[in-house]
């Protein structure tokens, strides 16, 4: 049933909130419903993100394979995440940054995650156009 709103992609759902919120307007009372209108009201337009650039060439000697059949995989997938992932290493455990040698960082941001990823073997080479050799490392966008 069409009911005059279209959802192809839905990025900001205000127009939806506000329809709802017209919906059950005589189930509220009126300071609750005028709260929410006017929080709504002040609702900053959702801005797309800018379309990311691709990604540079990988320079590392020993990159793996893109390979991500071994990650689409019901006994793996729910026990592993990005972290394992950019790290192209299964190890069911949820890994973090730094955990594995004893350097996990509590904080996710640049400062901590950086320090605590090279403790674990990643290498900082900036915007991807070092080279690295062999067993040198992976390469990893901190």
């Amino acid at each position: 049933m069409d009911r005059g709103i279209n959802l192809p992609n839905v990025i900001d759902s205000t127009e939806i909130e506000r329809f709802l919120l017209s919906k059950i307007q005589p189930q509220l009372a009126q300071d609750v419903h005028d709260h929410v209108r006017d929080s709504l009201s002040k609702v900053e337009p959702f801005a797309a993100a800018a379309v990311p650039a691709p990604c540079p060439t990988c320079h590392a000697a020993d990159a793996p394979v893109y390979n991500p059949s071994m990650w689409n995989n019901p006994t793996v997938q729910p026990h592993n995440n990005c972290y394992n992932y950019a790290n192209d290493h299964i190890t069911n455990t949820f890994a973090q940054p730094g955990r594995a040698h004893g350097h996990q960082t509590s904080v996710m941001d640049c400062a901590h995650v950086k320090p605590a990823a090279v403790a674990d073997g990643l290498r900082a080479v900036p915007n991807f156009t070092g080279t690295l050799g062999a067993g040198a490392g992976w390469y990893l966008h901190l």
